[in-house]
């Protein structure tokens, strides 16, 4: 993730891109077939029954008491992509953070495709044996980063190292990260000026790259990082449903890498759009968000939550309000699985580059299949366009929906006029109030209803 989430191959803007190998099949219904969810991993000190935050990177320079607590305060559950030293480790036990280090395990980045098929020679398993005597074992040290947006084609040895990474290190997570759709698509042809080409997807559609994911990699989750507003936009939705589609199918967690700062100063992300990211990714299933980032990392530094002085910016206080709320919703929408996403209603009034996406979701997804989500939907009724995520309560007896104002995430006063027939309870800002047959959604903003 991150700056190579954005390379320029063969002229073109592309991301990067992550995992197996192996034949599998090219259909989006590969994952209706894929095997059943892999046993959770033992006993973890990640909480997975609550809905958790993330946040790659806090600098070496301001690893103190005072930042650290900032970052718990900003409601930050772990931090990613940190090393592994004790003092770090002690602060984030003292303040109840958890971290996911890339320096215990030597992390692997896919890069621009030209590695594809090498993880087996960076990371061989006796390597990886050879660990087991140094490794830092801590209370809030939650896991590893050994690969970031991988090739297909080295599936099949994450698989093993994952399974020898359990064996050596129990409790701990073997966290991996996947390319956005974004990510260059192996080139189709056989041209030999053609197969030159670095791919960093290794297949050659997004769907196919998840499909392989599904069937040969036995993580309990999937999770990828997608910057809509620095990254391709016309993809966003599309690429939360592929892979949202893939967890529901297989069974597994949805964990999403938002973008939370830019590549220049007036190119800011408003707390509108950080909200939109998060309610989305929500509505999709999503079990964890993670910002991307905290500290500057490959961002502009003053569009970050802090500079590289520890000081923070505004970015800081949007990220603190909207965990606030993601917290306040968790327990309640941890008892619910996601069943589908729907566009509804007026999608027609949606801004240009919404409109589209939006279509193209009505397209895959088809008319609810649920009898109460259809009924709600049908006597919904708005003045813009809406993306519904709908729910079912785990013992299977309840219903919700998570509907997101999906009207124009580029203009912060693109409120949506919402009407509603039913009874329920809604969760506002995360706040519990009965369901209003009207409510206004800003920009950015979800509610989440639940259906009696």
């Amino acid at each position: 993730m991150g700056v190579h989430s954005l390379c320029r191959t063969a002229g073109t803007v592309s991301v990067c891109l992550a995992f197996a190998s192996g034949c599998a099949p090219s259909s989006r219904q590969a994952a209706d077939t894929a095997s059943p969810r892999p046993p959770a991993q033992a006993a973890c000190a990640m909480d997975r029954s609550k809905l958790l935050i993330g946040a790659y990177y806090l600098d070496g320079a301001v690893q103190d008491d005072r930042h650290v607590q900032e970052v718990a305060d900003a409601g930050i559950d772990f931090l990613v992509a940190v090393d592994a030293k004790k003092e770090l480790l002690d602060l984030c036990a003292k303040h109840r953070l958890g971290a996911i280090t890339s320096s215990a395990i030597p992390m692997w980045w896919g890069d621009d495709g030209k590695r594809a098929g090498l993880y087996r020679e960076t990371l061989p398993l006796e390597k990886l044996d050879a660990l087991r005597p140094t490794y830092p074992f801590h209370p809030a040290l939650w896991g590893d980063y050994p690969v970031d947006e991988p090739n297909a084609k080295d599936f099949a040895h994450i698989n093993a190292v994952i399974h020898r990474y359990r064996e050596l290190f129990p409790g701990q997570l073997a966290y991996v990260n996947l390319y956005p759709i974004y990510a260059n698509t192996a080139p189709q042809g056989v041209s030999p000026e053609l197969q030159k080409v670095p791919s960093q997807l290794g297949t050659t559609t997004y769907q196919e790259h998840i499909d392989q994911y599904v069937q040969a990699v036995d993580t309990d989750y999937i999770c990828f990082d997608s910057y809509p507003f620095t990254g391709p936009f016309a993809t966003y939705v599309e690429n939360l449903d592929i892979v949202g589609t893939a967890c529901r199918k297989s069974k597994r967690d949805l964990w999403v890498i938002i973008q939370t700062g830019a590549w220049k100063p007036d190119a800011v992300l408003g707390e509108y759009q950080i909200r939109w990211q998060s309610y989305l990714c929500l509505a999709f299933g999503a079990k964890i968000v993670m910002h991307a980032s905290y500290s500057p990392g490959w961002w502009n530094e003053t569009t970050s939550c802090i500079n590289k002085a520890g000081e923070k910016n505004a970015t800081y206080d949007y990220v603190k309000r909207i965990d606030a709320e993601l917290h306040a919703l968790s327990d309640v929408f941890m008892r619910y699985d996601n069943i589908g996403v729907y566009p509804c209603g007026e999608v027609s009034r949606a801004d240009a580059r919404m409109l589209k996406q939006l279509e193209s979701l009505a397209a895959r997804s088809g008319p609810p299949q649920d009898r109460r989500v259809r009924r709600l939907l049908d006597g919904l009724s708005a003045d813009g366009a809406l993306v519904a995520g709908c729910f079912q309560r785990k013992d299977g007896r309840g219903r919700a929906v998570l509907l997101v104002n999906a009207q124009n995430p580029w203009s912060a006063t693109a409120d949506v006029k919402v009407r509603l027939k039913g009874s329920g309870q809604a969760y506002i800002g995360g706040k519990k109030t009965p369901l209003a047959p009207a409510l206004k959604l800003a920009s950015g903003e979800g509610v989440f209803v639940v259906l009696d």
